[in-house]
């Protein structure tokens, strides 16, 4: 791969001395391969692509709980963490309740003498596993569901998700059930966690207020004596080859258009990759990201005017704020469908549902009801492919359930006027497209 360079590491990006003329890149660089430190190499790109996510720097608030600096015992973030070796016959504390504590702790609990889950807000914990024994992504990620949230009160939706979720487990009875709904922070995924604790084998405590010697102590005034402390507080980004006033970044915080362009540059030659945040995994959203930042630097798409694209930032900041609580986590939360489908429409690759009700329905309907794949945004527009795009989506379902196929029961279950009832849904929500 030729055009490619790993073991690179970028020291620094900033303008070439023709920038104002041509929008072209200064990046210096040096290769670190096998160790080695060699020289330092300056180049010139026509346009930058920043792609290091955001979970590159820890975020760890030693100083909200006092007393630490004196903790004998070991004091880790979930980014140094490997596995349970170290921890075996240990009492460990797990500061933080999100996916990597959620994840530590259910590992550690099989190994350490006793985990301890510390949770200041508490957390919605859903199962990778859903309605009927289906992947979650199968049944919540649809364009049907989308268009419930679009039209139902905002209230009515989140009981139905909180009744949803306390049906697998009471929330408040583990301990774990905030004092807001599941809409307003980036849930828990998690299958085992409830489990675990029902046996006794992680215990959830609130928050930590402070330590003295080894011993730890919570909200609740109870104290745990402890050997080693799991902050799993999250991270923050950073990037450390530009300057700030480029993203016009405060905090955690970024000015980018739609998560991807920076403001007030007089070319659009540099773009943002991936620092956006959903519930499914990153890889769709960078994908239709990635098409798009190609086609404005190939000159087939151009980006609306600097007005425009900071009255899009301001929505997106006040719909951040009324949807979740404050956090330094939460600057650059999406809806999955809702977000991808805003980008599809710029690059010209949003599905047309009402064509394709007319001229391949059952395409329509899968996908109408089921899982919002990459391939759907390959049936039409630029580098569509709708015979494979169209043959992946109609399999998708089957394919999730392929490892289930290891042995095929011959017992039946009874159905029910669930499609009926869909039918009637999805004529409603074209009717409602076509208005």
């Amino acid at each position: 791969m030729p055009r490619i360079k790993f073991n690179t590491e970028v020291i620094s990006c900033r303008f070439a001395d023709d920038f104002e003329t041509t929008g072209r890149w200064k990046v210096t660089s040096r290769c670190i391969a096998d160790g080695s430190d060699k020289a330092v190499k300056e180049e010139i790109f026509d346009a930058v692509i920043v792609a290091v996510g955001h979970h590159s720097d820890p975020y760890l608030p030693l100083k909200d709980f006092p007393g630490i600096e004196k903790f004998s015992g070991k004091v880790i973030h979930s980014h140094d963490y490997r596995d349970y070796k170290g921890f075996e016959g240990k009492r460990v504390v797990v500061i933080g309740l999100g996916n990597s504590g959620s994840d530590i702790s259910i590992e550690l609990s099989w190994h350490a003498k006793k985990v301890f889950a510390s949770t200041r807000k508490g957390t919605w914990v859903f199962g990778r596993v859903g309605l009927n024994g289906v992947p979650l992504d199968n049944w919540i990620f649809t364009r049907y569901q989308a268009f419930l949230t679009s039209i139902l009160p905002a209230s009515y939706r989140e009981q139905q998700f909180k009744d949803y979720l306390n049906s697998k487990f009471d929330h408040a009875k583990y301990g774990l059930q905030p004092n807001f709904g599941p809409f307003r922070q980036h849930p828990t995924l998690s299958d085992d966690l409830p489990s675990r604790i029902l046996n006794g084998a992680i215990t959830v405590k609130p928050n930590v207020t402070h330590f003295s010697g080894n011993r730890a102590y919570f909200d609740d005034g109870t104290s745990e004596e402890l050997d080693a402390v799991i902050f799993s507080t999250g991270y923050d980004f950073s990037f450390p080859f530009l300057e700030d006033s480029l993203l016009q970044r405060k905090g955690n915080d970024c000015a980018l258009y739609k998560y991807v362009w920076p403001m007030g540059l007089p070319h659009s030659t540099m773009a943002v990759v991936g620092h956006v945040q959903a519930l499914v995994s990153i890889n769709p959203l960078a994908e239709m990201q990635s098409r798009w930042v190609t086609s404005v630097f190939t000159g087939k798409l151009k980006l609306p005017s600097q007005s425009t694209m900071q009255k899009d930032i301001d929505k997106k900041k006040a719909w951040i704020n009324n949807r979740f609580y404050k956090s330094h986590r939460h600057h650059m939360e999406v809806d999955h469908i809702e977000y991808i489908d805003e980008l599809a429409d710029v690059v010209g690759c949003k599905p047309n549902l009402l064509k394709l009700l007319f001229t391949d329905p059952k395409l329509a309907y899968k996908v109408f009801f089921e899982m919002c794949s990459s391939y759907q945004y390959r049936l039409h527009g630029p580098n569509a492919c709708y015979p494979e795009a169209r043959k992946r989506i109609m399999a998708q379902s089957e394919s999730a359930l392929y490892p289930l196929r290891s042995r095929v029961s011959t017992a039946k279950n009874p159905g029910s006027n669930l499609m009926l009832y869909a039918l009637l849904v999805a004529i409603f929500a074209l009717f409602c497209f076509m208005l």
